[in-house]
């Protein structure tokens, strides 16, 4: 008979390192209370931004009802990042679009973060989140330029998944089995289950989520540390260094080769609200116009009404729109300082053109009519210039 083997048996080996390492993880440094926990702060400031935001500027609850707040501070645009207003990287990223938005990702944050606040260290776990925000939002710039508004914490949260994967993978060596491969197999399901749902429906800002990953996961890989107090206490303000020192250099590297544009937000907001409703009213003014200048031609018995109303109704208008649009304080060399002063023109043409339509009309002369049609017609040509790009 053989001599018994005095080691024990593997599934033994097994349990005794998952206990081993279950001890030294709860022997780490974590929160003491729940408000001094990282995850559970960004959790309140993410519910915090949204019912400001809901209740302060009506941006909705369970959908969109205004994009005034996204617009003005909480979301990241292309053109009104990169306009000197870099402070929406980082406000974009407790923002959301409405409450199932915001419950995603939280749900996805608490899976994740208490685990890893505690295996990090919490000076670790916000650098990585927050390093994983900016770089998903400056991904999201240069892919998407200035056609979407983004907001979420979704690439913050990524990034603490592409942490987790990485330290895994730098540290697989040291982890149990039993540990190590249902960690791994979640963030690969996690990402695997984003990147489908992103490819699959629309709206999903895709470039976030990835470059919010790649960033916590190179973060994850390269400041990975074994579950050991006395070596973390003489490596990780190195490592933590190490990372800083890394985010800071490719934020600014992300900052200075970010697209940028020939417009500013600021003002084509600013544009929209000195024309709300104008194209509106004026066509219901052309219309009248048209129907008084045909009787006109046709009978004649209105032309006292119709000269009066032109001069009381129809040329107000235009000189008003006309010094609302030249009120305001445009960069001359933006597309929208170029755009109005191709609007001003078209006005000051038509003011013009119906001024001798008045003139003509009140003193029967033909000529004012004549005068009118080739100011209308000159306002066209300027339209069209700038519809194709020429003015």
């Amino acid at each position: 008979m053989p001599p018994a083997d005095p080691r024990p048996p593997p599934s033994d080996v097994e349990l005794r390192r998952t206990q081993d390492f279950v001890t030294r993880f709860h022997q780490l440094p974590g929160a003491a209370h729940a408000w001094t926990s990282a995850t559970y702060v960004i959790v309140a400031l993410n519910t915090a931004m949204f019912v400001f935001m809901g209740a302060v500027y009506d941006a909705g609850w369970f959908e969109p009802a205004s994009m005034r707040a996204y617009n003005l501070f909480a979301a990241s645009n292309g053109a009104a990042t990169t306009d000197g207003e870099w402070w929406r990287l980082l406000t974009s990223m407790f923002a959301h679009y409405g409450l199932l938005h915001l419950a995603l990702n939280m749900w996805a944050l608490l899976n994740v973060g208490p685990f890893l606040e505690r295996l990090l260290g919490r000076a670790l776990f916000w650098l990585i989140y927050l390093a994983a925000g900016l770089q998903g939002g400056l991904l999201s710039i240069a892919w998407n330029r200035d056609r979407v508004w983004s907001a979420g914490a979704s690439g913050a949260v990524f990034g603490l998944y592409g942490a987790l994967l990485g330290w895994l993978l730098h540290q697989k060596h040291g982890l149990p089995r039993g540990l190590y491969r249902p960690l791994l197999t979640n963030s690969l399901f996690f990402a695997g289950c984003n990147v489908f749902f992103g490819l699959t429906r629309p709206g999903i800002d895709n470039a976030c989520h990835l470059g919010g990953f790649a960033a916590g996961f190179v973060l994850g890989w390269l400041t990975a540390l074994p579950v050991d107090r006395a070596v973390r206490a003489r490596l990780a303000g190195g490592r933590l260094a190490l990372a800083a020192g890394l985010v800071a250099a490719v934020t600014a590297t992300g900052v200075a080769f970010a697209p940028r544009f020939n417009y500013s937000v600021r003002e084509e907001f600013a544009w929209s609200e000195a024309n709300r409703g104008r194209p509106e009213r004026e066509q219901e003014l052309i219309r009248r116009n048209n129907r008084e200048l045909l009787r006109y031609q046709q009978t004649g018995d209105n032309r006292a009404d119709y000269a009066t109303w032109l001069t009381a109704e129809m040329i107000p208008f235009y000189a008003e729109w006309q010094q609302r649009l030249a009120a305001l304080r445009l960069d001359p060399g933006q597309l929208t300082a170029r755009r109005a002063a191709v609007i001003r023109e078209v006005l000051r043409v038509k003011i013009d053109g119906y001024r001798q339509l008045e003139h003509g009309v009140r003193t029967r002369d033909p000529a004012g009519i004549s005068a009118y049609v080739r100011a209308e017609q000159e306002a066209i040509r300027l339209i069209r210039g700038l519809d194709e790009g020429r003015l």
